[in-house]
């Protein structure tokens, strides 16, 4: 069955629609994670059982966790070889001393330096971004 112009544009009218509808509920949910994990963070903290024990668990917080450290390693190394992979294969068209290429790092630190998100997610894409750039620079500077 043939579609006219009519209903090809009402289908994409309701795709829109149920997008929208899909990403606001998400972006709910995640609003209300964010709001659920704070009061559990302060919740902990309310329940120690002396200053030195807050103490404690603030620089708990602060340190991060060991899978805090593996995030940032996996995206240190994910975007020094990605950059690396990109820079050696893709032609390297330079912008200056740099490779076009290596542009697409700011693809993680842009966000990474507007996000409202944690210090630790910030940083893995911060970090990878930043990586990619260099690994490109590494890898256009082998030929």
């Amino acid at each position: 069955m043939a579609m006219n112009g009519k209903s090809v544009d009402m289908a994409a009218s309701v795709e829109d629609d149920a997008t929208e509808n899909v990403m606001r509920y998400f972006g709910r949910a995640v609003d209300r994670f964010r709001e659920g994990r704070r009061k559990e963070v302060v919740q902990w903290l309310l329940q120690s059982e002396s200053t030195e024990d807050m103490l404690r668990r603030v620089d708990e917080l602060r340190r991060g966790t060991w899978r805090d450290d593996l995030a940032l390693g996996a995206s240190a190394l994910a975007g020094l070889g990605l950059g690396h992979f990109a820079g050696s294969k893709l032609p390297a068209k330079l912008l200056g001393p740099l490779p076009f290429i290596s542009l697409f790092g700011l693809v993680g630190v842009l966000p990474a330096l507007w996000s409202n998100e944690t210090q630790t997610v910030r940083s893995v894409f911060g970090l990878g971004g930043l990586l990619f750039g260099a690994g490109a620079v590494l890898g256009a500077g082998k030929e």
